[in-house]
């Protein structure tokens, strides 16, 4: 597994919408305030996917945070917004996802 390490300026975080929507507005206001600390922010497009009361379904979700843990350029993860529908994403991941 890997092993975090403190955050260094121009580090890449990747934002990750694992539960509940979020307003645009918002989203970029965090975005800037990430560039603000010195980081490189990133997300997926998917990030902005709604349904009902979740950004998306859970499927889509879990592959997100799935694809900024894999990804090496990745040193950080922050979610845009927590809740409810964290919960399901659960089922879809597993250990090996997080492997390596």
């Amino acid at each position: 597994m890997r092993k975090p390490r403190a955050l260094a300026p121009g580090d890449r975080i990747a934002v990750v919408a694992p539960a509940s929507p979020f307003q645009t507005e918002e989203l970029h206001a965090g975005i800037e305030e990430i560039r603000t600390l010195g980081f490189e922010p990133s997300y997926e497009m998917s990030v902005f996917e709604r349904t009902t009361y979740t950004a998306g379904d859970p499927e889509l979700r879990a592959g997100a945070l799935r694809n900024a843990w894999q990804d090496p350029a990745v040193t950080g993860i922050i979610a845009a917004r927590g809740g409810y529908g964290s919960v399901q994403l659960l089922p879809l991941l597993s250990e090996a996802d997080f492997d390596g």
